[in-house]
């Protein structure tokens, strides 16, 4: 399975309130995320945006993918598009994580 497959699944045990364990997510990063190279990490980061647009709700579970792959790609090389990054500014402008997620698109 690729890593939006993987992705999907975790989604849906959560809405489907499968998981429970809490090291859920760190367990996923540790799987999915952490085993990826810098390049890997930058490239499913740039596919990851449109995804993080397109899909609503898992707010935490989103962002803190988003912040993983940004730390695993180790790169201030841009990953998104002006409109991708107001899209994001915007749906998060309330979110605990607003300054966290600010400095990941400036």
């Amino acid at each position: 399975m690729n890593f939006f497959e993987n992705l999907d699944l975790l989604l849906d045990d959560i809405d489907n309130q499968k998981i429970v364990d809490e090291w859920y997510l760190c367990d996923f990063i540790d799987n999915h995320i952490k085993t990826l190279s810098a390049q890997q990490a930058f490239d499913t980061l740039k596919s990851y945006v449109p995804y993080l647009v397109n899909r609503q709700g898992f707010d935490y579970e989103m962002l803190n993918v988003l912040f993983a792959l940004k730390n695993q790609a180790n790169t201030n090389e841009k990953f998104y598009t002006e409109e991708q990054k107001n899209i994001i500014l915007n749906n998060y402008r309330q979110d605990v994580e607003i300054d966290k997620i600010r400095d990941i698109f400036y």
